[in-house]
């Protein structure tokens, strides 16, 4: 018992040091990339509220690429690894997308309900509709290899209302004190389809 209380302790400082909270509350939510930025150098100062931002961005994106594409671009991390420079057309600040990261987002084609299922309220029995008025709460969960390095990266856990288990969802922080998403994909897979959406076509 005593082991037990000294490693729930422990995971708790660390939490505390990494400023992992675990519930992000949005009064609005951004419904544009200008709208992300102004909320961004508040919330994404720590994982969780980095965390429920892109899953906002991803919601729009779902709905409107050419709203939500900036917003991720602005939430991915820039290492070459989830977006490219470029100067096509819809590129947001000289960088675009790269085609790996296009295709895990441009999942949500055939499911655009999924990114709602990261805010507190929504069900497969409401078709994932978000609550008619803020605040709007995303809950975060974490595990003792959450700390990938201390005050740099982490993986962290978005509660799912269409799932079982949260979504792991990786995290570094830049140069600039902001958390940005490092790594994402789980938080495209389906979840449970939407009663209102269920058919039966025989």
């Amino acid at each position: 018992m005593k082991h037990i209380l000294l490693i729930m302790l422990a995971l708790a400082v660390v939490a505390n040091a990494q400023q992992i909270p675990p519930r992000v509350s949005m009064n609005k939510l951004p419904a544009n990339v200008d709208e992300l930025l102004a909320l961004r150098g508040e919330l994404a100062r720590n994982p969780s509220g980095a965390a429920a931002l892109f899953a906002v961005a991803l919601q729009v994106y779902a709905q409107n690429k050419d709203l939500g594409k900036p917003m991720l671009i602005a939430m991915l991390v820039n290492d070459g690894s989830l977006m490219s420079q470029s100067t096509r057309p819809g590129n947001y600040r000289g960088y675009d997308l790269s085609n790996n990261t296009k295709f895990l987002v441009d999942q949500l084609d055939s499911k655009p309900w999924v990114p709602n299922s990261y805010v507190v309220g929504t069900s497969q029995a409401n078709g994932y509709a978000l609550p008619s008025s803020g605040p709007y709460h995303f809950d975060i969960t974490q595990n003792q290899y959450s700390i990938v390095k201390p005050d740099e990266e982490v993986r962290i856990f978005l509660a799912c209302t269409g799932a079982d288990t949260p979504r792991p969802i990786r995290l570094k922080k830049n140069s600039e004190g902001i958390w940005k998403v490092a790594e994402f994909s789980s938080l495209v897979v389906g979840v449970r389809a939407p009663a209102s959406t269920t058919r039966d076509e025989l």
